[in-house]
């Protein structure tokens, strides 16, 4: 009698010291959640006295083409409590370790116990101090593990410190945009045959139309058409989830008739966000709303945003600004606010958890970046058929086609940007193609499903180059 082969297990551990949730814990997610959808899903059952240990039926994902392994995927952070709500929105299971700095010996001691008791094959590291505690960890835990670095960022790197971290740390490199691949390269001496160009994956849903309802007892159901492969249905609701060409939509109960279309649908959230979101901050219906959304640091040009604003509102007393996001530069960007008598037209919001809603609601979203390794919050905003005005840096015009899928400006120029959004805010047909444009080639080019496929495909061929 022939015995049937017995499928490997590969067991990957993505770790991530940052202690807030910004736009690669944002990735991460939605990585693994896509991930989810290109595989088949097993149940994951959680030992609730602990929400921090997991029992032996973990997360695993049987991949059903020429790829033919398990893979368990796990997530350890930074005491990052959103973060672990995310994960466990999905079912990932996520430890957490608190990792002070570089050289923080008993969060690598922590680290190399977990390498060694849950067999981790593959360790994804997200920032250098990921690469020191987790490359001394597997060091450490005596096994052989494949180290990915996936580099977000776009700053440049001293060669000492890359020597060290880069290359004696880092057996293989996800780079999110060709810019940053470049910078490995010319930067850091990586060899090309050693980086990967994989997009963020910013988004799992598909704009106003996406449902992000479909978790019952943590498992998705799918049925990913572009590879015909097997439909999962959830018979106890009898609905299902139809994923084409990585359209996340969810069908009406067969019994019942449908009663929108998916166009109505979405103009009928766009109305629903634009009327919550003006009567939270007391906006009037005939203003306009700009937003910037993300991290307030120095990196993300808020000074940039904030003086052109200012000019704008010299000339315009309709326009509302909203500023979503915390950040070290919080209580600055409020003090500017109010020394500059402009709080009447400048909003801080502060974090906000579900962006969509208030990207949604925006008439035009700026990212005035002075460094910026691809620009996800673009990527979102598109799948919101919004239009965008971006600096001209980094991995941004790998999405931004000037004039055609948004308008790029010249990075700090803070007079271009005003003249700007003044040539085009109150030009509804050229927001309208703008975002409608972006969204085309998000959707082509940024699909969450086949970049799924990508990192998959990227892990099968890492666990054979190293005979995992």
């Amino acid at each position: 009698m022939n015995q049937k082969k017995q499928i490997k297990t590969i067991n990957i551990l993505h770790i991530d010291s940052y202690n807030q949730y910004g736009g690669a814990q944002k990735s991460t997610v939605n990585s693994l959640k896509a991930i989810g959808s290109s595989l088949k899903l097993s149940k994951l059952h959680l030992n609730s006295s602990d929400n921090n240990k997991y029992n032996d039926s973990e997360y695993n994902l049987n991949h059903s083409s020429n790829c033919n392994y398990n893979f368990n995927f796990y997530v350890i952070h930074n005491t990052n409590k959103v973060y672990e709500e995310e994960l466990n929105n999905i079912g990932i299971p996520n430890f957490s370790i608190q990792m002070k700095n570089f050289g923080d010996i008993f969060a690598i001691i922590k680290i190399a116990k977990f390498l060694r008791k849950y067999k981790i094959d593959i360790i994804i590291f997200h920032s250098s101090k990921d690469q020191m505690l987790g490359g001394i960890a597997c060091f450490l835990s005596g096994r052989r593990i494949v180290k990915i670095l996936t580099r977000h960022v776009a700053y440049n790197i001293s060669m000492l410190k890359g020597f060290l971290i880069y290359h004696l740390l880092t057996d293989h490199y996800i780079a999110i945009s060709k810019y940053i691949k470049n910078i490995l390269i010319n930067n850091l001496r990586i060899k090309e045959n050693k980086i990967t160009v994989i997009y963020d994956i910013r988004f799992t849903g598909y704009g106003n139309n996406s449902d992000n309802s479909n978790k019952k007892n943590n498992q998705y159901y799918y049925n990913y058409n572009n590879d015909n492969r097997e439909q999962i249905n959830n018979l106890e609701n009898k609905t299902e989830i139809e994923i084409k060409s990585g359209i996340e939509t969810k069908t009406a109960e067969k019994t019942k008739p449908a009663m929108a279309t998916e166009t109505e649908i979405e103009t009928n959230k766009t109305i629903n966000n634009i009327n919550d979101v003006k009567m939270e901050f007391d906006i009037r219906e005939n203003e306009k709303i700009i937003s910037i959304i993300g991290r307030l640091s120095n990196e993300k040009g808020h000074a940039t945003f904030l003086n052109a604003a200012k000019q704008i509102i010299k000339k315009r007393k309709d326009i509302k600004f909203l500023i979503i996001g915390s950040g070290d530069l919080f209580d600055t960007v409020k003090e500017f606010i109010i020394n500059n008598n402009l709080s009447n037209y400048i909003i801080m919001t502060g974090f906000k958890k579900e962006v969509e809603k208030y990207i949604s609601a925006s008439d035009l979203i700026v990212v005035p970046s002075g460094l910026e390794g691809l620009g996800g919050i673009i990527v979102e905003s598109c799948m919101e058929k919004k239009a965008v005005i971006a600096s001209n840096v980094g991995g941004i015009p790998e999405i931004i086609n000037n004039n055609l899928t948004g308008i790029l400006f010249e990075k700090d120029n803070f007079n271009e940007l005003s003249d700007k959004i003044l040539d085009i805010i109150d030009d509804k047909k050229m927001l309208n193609d703008l975002g409608t444009n972006c969204y085309k080639k998000i959707t082509e080019e940024f699909n969450p499903y086949k970049l799924a496929e990508e990192n998959i495909a990227l892990y099968c061929k890492l666990v054979k180059k190293f005979h995992l």
